[in-house]
């Protein structure tokens, strides 16, 4: 796969930032790659946390002391939802992240470029190029001890996504990223003092790759190297 001309130069390995946020995004693999579905997982987690850092960047009064920290004694939890840990979520507000079923959408016929790899004057035919798009959600479960509480945290973050939503849309060459639908409110299940509201947000992401043949095309078969010096006769004498 060749380097995408919107990606800047490769980066070294994430280090610390001055918010003392780890970078999970790896930002190199995603110009090397392209985009996959757990590279997004990690997007939404590096872009709630680094949120969530700082008390300016929360609107809600309510919600300006949850700030997020690297330990337990994190203001908000922010995780995947196989990293659930119910004691720390009964005690502070948190944001779940789950990755929904995705589909392949086929583009053309075949998924085929017409007339990819003509670039290539020196092996032109050996070269096909193919493209497709991949659409699937996110969701993002946000969850407090009261009904109001998870309400509010709904609204704070699905507004936070949404109004990035056009600068993560041009930047990092996605078709499309932006929340679709916030849920009604649920109490959640095998607990009795936690609310949950679920933010969906939805995306589409192209992905294309190329073939070598491992020979050119076949275009025409030359007889002579066949027959030699015979040739075709026939005994048809026509009418």
């Amino acid at each position: 796969m060749t380097t995408p001309e919107w990606c800047p130069e490769p980066e070294p390995t994430p280090t610390r930032d001055p918010a003392t946020v780890q970078n999970t995004f790896n930002l190199s693999y995603l110009c090397e790659k392209g985009w996959q579905a757990q590279l997004i997982t990690g997007f939404l987690r590096d872009l709630l946390i680094r949120q969530w850092t700082d008390a300016t960047n929360i609107i809600h009064p309510m919600l300006k002391k949850s700030l997020w920290s690297d330990g337990n004694d994190t203001g908000i939890l922010i995780e995947t939802v196989h990293r659930y840990q119910p004691k720390l979520v009964g005690k502070r507000p948190a944001i779940m992240i789950k990755r929904n079923p995705m589909k392949n959408m086929k583009l053309g016929f075949l998924n085929k470029i017409h007339g990819g790899g003509d670039f290539r004057q020196t092996e032109k035919g050996a070269f096909e190029q193919f493209t497709t798009l991949f659409v699937g959600s996110h969701t993002l479960f946000c969850i407090s001890r009261t009904s109001p509480g998870a309400e509010i945290l709904a609204t704070e973050v699905a507004n936070q996504v949404m109004e990035f939503s056009p600068v993560i849309n041009r930047d990092l060459n996605l078709r499309f990223f932006s929340v679709t639908d916030i849920d009604t409110i649920h109490e959640l299940e095998e607990e009795t003092e936690n609310y949950v509201v679920p933010v969906n947000v939805g995306w589409m992401y192209e992905h294309s790759w190329e073939l070598k043949r491992e020979s050119l095309p076949l275009k025409t078969i030359s007889l002579a190297s066949i027959l030699g010096d015979n040739t075709l006769s026939t005994g048809y004498q026509g009418p």
